[in-house]
């Protein structure tokens, strides 16, 4: 399952309760809640003080709220409204994101949820029933009209953001959690932060040849890794090779457990949400997918990226009849892993060997899936 959004609904806090605010404000800032959603009156309150990760979300009911905001609205990530004159006026004028904010009762106002929300970063959708059709109907509107908005839910327990994260087998993009119990975020951390699953296959190596010098890239995360785990690597976006991380011996120097020697600059390494990145494009603060042997999956920062000039190899090899290459450096300390789940030397590789590799589904735009012919070679 990707990353979804998730969203606290704090309205209901009343700044008068100075202390309960305060240590609200601190859970919140310490949960998995990555943005909070508040009303403009509690912002000019004082309260929003959540911490540099929380992003602030604003609801509004007319543009001159927000521009009576002065200073303010540089702590404002979005706006979001039921009006959506105002709200337009707001996306106009100022340079901030937008949500358009529909409580769904009947077909008119189904259909204007994703027929106005796809104008805006996001559209916000409460229904007044509990069945999960007209959720069905706002994600399949909003996939077919290809459109890049955010699609949230509100919802009021762990039951129903958990179904909402599931419907047509993609769910919403996320939701808005208005429980008004801190119980529940603490329990929303084990939706979100879901361990993904890669489902890795056997690479079966076809040749490998010296192929000169070149740039390649140290991964360095601000993540210790085990033995078992390492980071998909590949030249092509249709797959790539598991790279392990280096926590095996290493006869002339310390091991270096938040390190993989990751390969040619020009290489995919596989990222969060089923998306890719060149190891070129890394660095400190970005994301990658730590894998492990098993398929388990989790997100890890990046801390700094290592660009050196070094001899390298080409692993050429295929998965389930499709054609797979990875470039890595020269050297007897980079390692690979197994089918078996043993490492093995890449300088010791040989023909027919038995990797472990992930296939993934070609075409890509900026490290985004996208439905397009292509060939790389």
């Amino acid at each position: 399952m990707s990353k979804k959004h998730l969203w606290y609904d704090l309205r209901w806090l009343d700044k008068a309760e100075e202390e309960q605010a305060a240590s609200i404000a601190e859970q919140v800032s310490q949960s998995c809640a990555e943005t909070i959603l508040i009303h403009v009156g509690q912002l000019l309150e004082g309260i929003g003080k959540f911490g540099n990760k929380t992003k602030l979300v604003v609801e509004i009911e007319s543009a001159s709220q927000f521009a009576d905001l002065g200073e303010l609205k540089s702590e404002v990530h979005a706006v979001i409204s039921d009006n959506e004159e105002e709200l337009a006026a707001v996306k106009n004028n100022c340079n901030v994101n937008a949500g358009l904010y529909v409580r769904v009762v009947d077909q008119a106002s189904l259909d204007y949820a994703w027929r106005q929300g796809i104008h805006y970063e996001y559209v916000i959708v409460e229904f007044k029933d509990e069945t999960n059709i007209p959720l069905e109907l706002v994600i399949a509107q909003i996939e077919e009209h290809r459109s890049q908005t955010v699609l949230l839910k509100v919802v009021k327990s762990i039951e129903d953001a958990k179904i909402a994260f599931e419907v047509l087998e993609r769910g919403s993009d996320g939701i808005i959690l208005s429980s008004g119990s801190l119980e529940s975020l603490s329990e929303m951390d084990q939706i979100i932060h879901k361990e993904q699953s890669i489902t890795l296959k056997e690479f079966i190596v076809e040749s490998i040849s010296y192929i000169g010098m070149g740039d390649r890239g140290c991964i360095d995360t601000a993540a210790i890794m085990t033995q078992e785990e390492g980071i998909i690597v590949g030249s092509t976006s249709s797959g790539g090779l598991l790279v392990c991380s280096e926590t095996h011996y290493l006869p002339y120097m310390e091991l270096r457990p938040f390190r993989v020697n990751a390969g040619g600059v020009h290489s995919y390494v596989l990222a969060p949400n089923n998306t890719t990145s060149y190891i070129s494009e890394l660095s400190a603060g970005k994301q990658v997918l730590c894998v492990s042997a098993n398929g388990t999956a989790r997100t890890v920062p990046v801390g700094r990226m290592k660009i050196e000039r070094r001899p390298l190899l080409l692993i050429k090899g295929t998965i389930e009849g499709t054609e797979i290459n990875t470039i890595l450096q020269d050297d007897w300390h980079v390692r690979v892993m197994g089918a078996d789940r043993k490492v093995k030397n890449i300088t010791e590789l040989k023909k027919g060997d038995l990797l472990l590799g992930c296939l993934m589904k070609s075409g890509r735009h900026v490290g985004i899936q996208v439905t397009e012919t292509i060939r790389e070679q």
